[in-house]
């Protein structure tokens, strides 16, 4: 995502007289056109390469002179002719409006940029699929998911186009598209996503992989936040067998799968099959990663929320308490996130058992957690 256009410098000829004699000097003045474009290329490159250098200071000057130096360089690159290059400069400037926040300046040079890729390369193409992508992406940031998924829908058929049917590229295209959609609250549309990457990691990797346990576990969950349970748990079923099959039944692989059981189970109300599959997960995460892991916290914080959504509050104190110990060890962003969700289960907790001053403290905490 990179550009700079200084404008056409015009030179003006001296007249000529009209003899040939004169004409050919008056041509010998003028430099050839390929001359003019190499030299406009040769600027370009050393304006390009500056932008590079700059740009990789990351810091707020640095990106003010990489933004300038880009432009300078789109503007060369147009008058050398070459629009890939063009492209790729005016990418890498857009690029640095998007992260200023400068929403409108970056969406007018990716379109530009698009454009040129589909002028050099046709609509089916990587780049022009990437540059799709990056307009959804700012279209999400700039809060319009509207304007953005006519741009992933494109994005992602083009993707597969360029990338051929069998790639794991695509299907990992396909996949991160369907996220964006679940996250988007658009599970019909997430559905057939990801079921064409499971589609694809079944005949790349075969159907025993764990690749396709980890598509099925997303179009599981998909299901799940959709609530519809009996499409998602023949999806979590199948794999939790593959792995079983492929890691054996003490793996925290398995355990991960047994925990998704948890969470269907939970979301359906039954609260001692949750617990189950749950107590399963735990005992293989303690005795493989052993009891003061990370994950043995998260874990923990389902189990103590099984508890209080069965308002045994006395069972699940304890619970939340060892999560909490667990998770504030380490200062991993993943320990960070699992010790925010025990907190924030804690809290809950204890003003549904009427204790509004503790969970107040925690309350209090959490509010501390989040501001750094």
């Amino acid at each position: 995502m990179k550009s700079s256009r200084p404008g056409f410098l015009k030179k003006i000829l001296p007249a000529c007289a009209a003899a040939l004699l004169a004409a050919a000097a008056c041509a010998a003045q003028a430099p050839a056109p390929d001359a003019s474009k190499q030299k406009a290329a040769a600027a370009a490159a050393r304006a390009f390469d500056e932008a590079v250098r700059l740009h990789g200071e990351q810091t707020p000057q640095s990106l003010e002179r990489a933004a300038a130096k880009y432009e300078e360089s789109v503007g060369l690159w147009r008058e050398a002719g070459d629009e890939l290059k063009e492209a790729r400069a005016a990418n890498n400037l857009a690029a640095i409006h998007y992260a200023r926040g400068d929403y409108a300046r970056a969406l007018r040079g990716f379109e530009r940029v698009l454009a040129l890729f589909e002028q050099n390369h046709g609509p089916d193409h990587v780049e022009v699929a990437k540059t799709l992508n990056n307009i959804a992406n700012l279209y999400h940031s700039m809060g319009e998911p509207g304007k953005a998924e006519p741009f992933q829908d494109r994005s992602i058929e083009a993707f597969v186009k360029a990338l051929g049917p069998d790639s794991p590229e695509a299907a990992e295209s396909l996949r991160r598209l369907a996220h964006q959609y679940a996250v988007d609250g658009k599970h019909a549309k997430a559905a057939p996503l990801f079921q064409r990457a499971l589609a694809i990691d079944e005949r790349v990797y075969g159907a025993d992989s764990e690749e396709v346990a980890e598509t099925l576990t997303s179009l599981a969950k998909n299901h799940l936040d959709a609530r519809e349970f009996d499409r998602a748990e023949p999806h979590y079923r199948r794999a939790l067998s593959i792995r079983e099959k492929k890691f054996g039944a003490a793996h925290p692989y398995v355990a991960f799968s047994l925990n998704n059981f948890a969470a269907l189970h939970f979301a359906k109300g039954e609260y001692d099959k949750s617990l189950e599959y749950d107590r399963r997960a735990l005992a293989i995460l303690e005795k493989e990663l052993g009891p003061e892991h990370e994950l043995v916290a998260s874990v923990l914080t389902d189990i103590a929320s099984v508890y209080s959504g069965q308002k045994k509050f006395a069972e699940a104190e304890p619970h939340f308490l060892r999560a909490v110990r667990i998770a504030e060890k380490s200062d991993e962003e993943q320990a960070r996130a699992f010790l925010r969700n025990a907190l924030g289960g804690y809290a809950r907790m204890l003003r549904d058992a009427g204790r509004d001053a503790d969970a107040k403290k925690v309350e209090a905490r959490l509010t501390s957690l989040e501001r750094r």
